[in-house]
C-alpha cells in the first residue's frame, strides 16, 4: 500500500507514440453511383473526420448496398474494402466502435490490405441508423479510420465518432445507399 501511495503521488506524463511516414499516396475516391447530395454528405463526413481527429490519416466508408463508397487521405494500393474479412465483420456486429490501437502487432493486419502497409492503428465504426436497436445484427456499413501513430484515438474520439456515424447512417439510409 505504501508503494502504491508513493507512485500515485508522482507526476507521471505519458509519452505519445511517434508518428511514422505512411507508405501510400494521398488521394480521394468517391463513388459515382451516389446521388449528388449523398456524395456531398459523404465527402463532408470523411473530411470532417480527417480534420477533427488530429492523427487520422485515412478514411474509408463501405456500405452493404454500394460497397466502398469513399476513400480519402493516405491510401493503400487496393481500392476496395472486404467487409466480410473477420475483423471487419466482427466490428460490424458491435454497437460501438472497435479500436485496434497497435495494428502492426495483430494478426488482424491481414484484414486491411486496402490501408497503407504501415498504418499504426485503426478505428472501425459501424454505420447504424438512429432507429436501429443495439442488437440489430450486422451493421449495413462501416467507417474505417486509420492513423500514423499507435494508440492515437482516445475514448472521447471513439464516443464522438460513434455519434457521428449515426448521423451519416441516417443520411445514407434516406438515399438508399446503406
Amino acid at each position: 500500500a505504501l508503494l502504491l501511495d508513493g507512485v500515485s503521488r508522482r507526476s507521471i506524463d505519458t509519452i505519445a507514440a511517434p508518428k511514422v511516414s505512411l507508405s501510400g499516396q494521398r488521394g480521394k475516391g468517391l463513388s459515382a453511383r451516389l446521388d449528388p447530395s449523398t456524395r456531398s454528405a459523404t465527402d463532408w463526413a470523411a473530411t470532417t473526420l480527417l480534420e477533427s481527429l488530429p492523427d487520422a490519416t485515412s478514411v474509408y466508408i463501405w456500405t452493404q448496398a454500394q460497397g466502398t463508397i469513399l476513400r480519402l487521405g493516405v491510401l493503400g494500393t487496393q481500392t476496395t474494402v472486404d467487409a466480410e474479412a473477420l475483423t471487419l465483420l466482427d466490428a460490424r456486429k458491435m454497437s460501438s466502435p472497435t479500436y485496434l490501437p497497435h495494428l502492426q502487432a495483430l494478426p488482424a493486419r491481414a484484414d486491411f490490405p486496402f490501408l497503407p502497409k504501415n498504418s499504426q492503428a485503426v478505428l472501425l465504426i459501424p454505420l447504424r441508423p438512429s432507429n436501429a436497436s443495439d442488437d440489430s445484427g450486422v451493421a449495413d456499413g462501416i467507417i474505417i479510420v486509420a492513423t500514423d501513430r499507435k494508440r492515437a484515438f482516445s475514448l472521447r474520439d471513439q464516443a464522438w465518432t460513434s455519434q457521428f456515424a449515426i448521423r451519416l447512417a441516417d443520411i445514407l439510409l434516406a438515399s438508399s445507399s446503406l
